[in-house]
């Protein structure tokens, strides 16, 4: 990603659309189970927090502050998965 790579306007392509995936999957959720549960719900705010801290510390070239932020993303998106993964 952009922060590892150095890639800066590649990697706030890719989290914007990691955003709009993230909705996607809010929307499909709650169109097949007509719900979604509040794990999910906060489980893909919280990401789509993350997602937006890093883009916008990209956006104001801190790259140092979008590097340093990324395991935090990294676990907004394991328990983001892990709230819409059905055992």
């Amino acid at each position: 990603m952009g922060p590892r790579t150095g890639k800066r306007d590649e990697a706030i392509r890719h989290l914007e659309h990691c955003d709009l995936l993230t909705r996607k999957l809010q929307v499909g959720v709650y169109l097949r189970d007509l719900s979604i549960t509040g794990e999910q719900a906060k489980a893909s705010d919280d990401l789509r927090e993350e997602l937006e801290e890093v883009r916008d510390a990209l956006i104001a070239r801190d790259a140092d502050g979008a590097r340093a932020r990324l395991p935090k993303l990294e676990a907004a998106y394991r328990a983001c998965r892990d709230a819409y993964v059905t055992p």
